[in-house]
């Protein structure tokens, strides 16, 4: 049986011969009474201070599922713009190495036709050499022959 204040209070003794102080004993029971409010009203206010703290608690603990929710999802951020660089830095690379690729064979290209064009400088040379050589024994045999006449 749960004893409220008001009931320590009220209860009634009945009287027998050579029983306790009728006065003693109801101010023990108001003693008794406001010491079991106090201690029910500390109670209460404890049950609310747990409440509260709680309440505080799941607050906390929602933030920092929240913050951990948060803590994961950048890390994948980060991961994700890390994967995102290393391609992106490859791709670069691969392009870059396409490209040079390509200039080496066009600077090959360019000095083989370079090389041909200096080959057919230099055939051209012997040509015009060799037919200026005629031209000039031409010319030397003409004025021999005039020289003769």
């Amino acid at each position: 049986m749960k004893l409220l204040p008001i009931d320590i209070r009220q209860k009634e003794f009945s009287s027998v011969f050579r029983g306790f102080e009728k006065s003693e004993v109801i101010s023990f029971l108001t003693d008794i009474s406001d010491s079991v409010e106090g201690i029910i009203e500390e109670n209460n206010r404890h049950k609310e201070e747990v409440l509260r703290l709680k309440e505080q608690l799941k607050s906390y603990q929602d933030i920092e599922n929240i913050m951990k929710k948060t803590m994961i999802t950048a890390q994948q951020i980060k991961d994700d713009i890390q994967l995102s660089s290393k391609k992106e830095y490859d791709l670069i690379v691969a392009e870059a190495k396409l490209e040079a690729s390509r200039i080496l064979s066009e600077a090959r290209e360019r000095s083989i036709q370079y090389q041909k064009e200096i080959d057919e400088l230099i055939r051209q040379k012997k040509l015009f050499k060799m037919e200026l050589f005629n031209i000039i024994q031409s010319h030397m045999r003409l004025l021999e022959f005039k020289d003769d006449i």
